[in-house]
């Protein structure tokens, strides 16, 4: 079996099956349910969880959202659920913008990765109140914000809170310049 065992050879499974471009159609259910086998049974399996972003089924990816407060595996399963773009991924993953997830990279680059889908659950994060949450939330929509954008950053921009005040011109200019882009097209 592809994960069973312990030490380097297992590290080194692992790496290969996550190095796939795509699952092998004949083995992808075998290899799907050793890996989330692996994760149920110990409780972690940070490598595991991310092979699953080539090898899951629908069935693990049913799964995949209760490991989302799980440490390290929160990254991991963050990263499965951006890859295989499934449904509802972009609320889960937005919810923690409150609190950077453990990894806010990780988190930001997750969300642009799901793309415009993720604007309406970033949004709420625009208040001055968490502004950890606010960098990150400003970070996502510099990429993927669209026309609901514009104004709840704009009214950023007079912050009273001034390392929100260029982060959120930036964030505005970008968005305004994709708008443009896609206008003159």
């Amino acid at each position: 079996m592809i994960v069973s065992g312990e030490g380097p050879a297992r590290h080194y499974a692992l790496k290969r099956i996550s190095n796939y471009p795509a699952p092998v159609p004949e083995r992808q259910a075998e290899v799907a349910a050793a890996l989330m086998g692996h994760i149920e049974k110990n409780g972690d399996g940070y490598d595991e969880m991310r092979a699953l972003a080539i090898w899951a089924t629908p069935t693990e990816l049913e799964k995949v959202p209760k490991y989302l407060s799980r440490g390290a595996l929160t990254k991991a399963a963050i990263y499965v659920l951006c890859k295989k773009k499934v449904a509802g991924a972009a609320k889960k993953v937005a919810a923690f913008l409150a609190d950077g997830g453990g990894d806010g990279k990780a988190l930001v680059q997750a969300l642009i990765e799901i793309g415009p889908p993720c604007e309406e659950y970033v949004l709420p994060f625009l208040t001055e109140e968490n502004r950890g949450a606010t960098h990150r939330a400003l970070q996502v929509l510099a990429e993927v914000g669209g026309e609901k954008s514009l104004e709840p950053v704009r009214a950023l921009t007079t912050s009273k809170k001034a390392d929100l005040i260029m982060p959120a011109k930036i964030t505005l200019a970008r968005i305004e310049e994709r708008l443009n882009e896609g206008k003159a097209k």
